[in-house]
């Protein structure tokens, strides 16, 4: 996989904050997110981190997000590295969790059939709360190539 590309998409989609604040999605602004979308235990309100602590935490995610898939779904290293991207992003962002709610679209993923794995991406209410990755991510599914 192209760690240094997922990361980067990562960059852009997520955005840098380096101030904490309230989800922008969620109803209650639960879960606080900080840095390049992270979450989780002693990330509060009026946390502040530097550029530094942001890339390290982005490191640290992805590499348990790998290592999350590789144990969850172990036919995800037979696809190529944008299709193998396209779902460490999508975990990244809801969660490996969240991710294996969509289980059609891995089903046809594991099976090949990239397209479906493509529309039944863009079924979803992650497609409809963030369209325009959701649509960037389905292409990069449906096609293998890097948008």
């Amino acid at each position: 996989m192209n760690l240094l590309k997922l990361k980067a998409d990562l960059r852009v989609d997520e955005g840098l904050r380096l101030k904490a604040y309230p989800d922008p999605i969620s109803k209650d602004g639960n879960p606080i997110t900080i840095g390049y979308g992270q979450t989780g235990p002693g990330i509060v309100k009026g946390l502040v981190w530097t550029k530094a602590q942001a890339e390290h935490a982005l490191t640290n995610k992805v590499a348990s997000i790998i290592l999350a898939l590789d144990r969850r779904i172990p036919w995800f290293r037979k696809m190529n590295d944008v299709r193998q991207g396209v779902l460490a992003q999508m975990a990244y962002q809801m969660g490996i969790d969240g991710l294996l709610k969509f289980h059609m679209t891995l089903m046809y993923a594991r099976m090949g059939f990239y397209g479906l794995a493509a529309d039944q991406m863009m079924k979803s209410l992650w497609s409809r709360q963030t369209p325009g990755r959701a649509k960037r991510l389905a292409e990069e599914m449906r096609t293998g190539v890097w948008k």
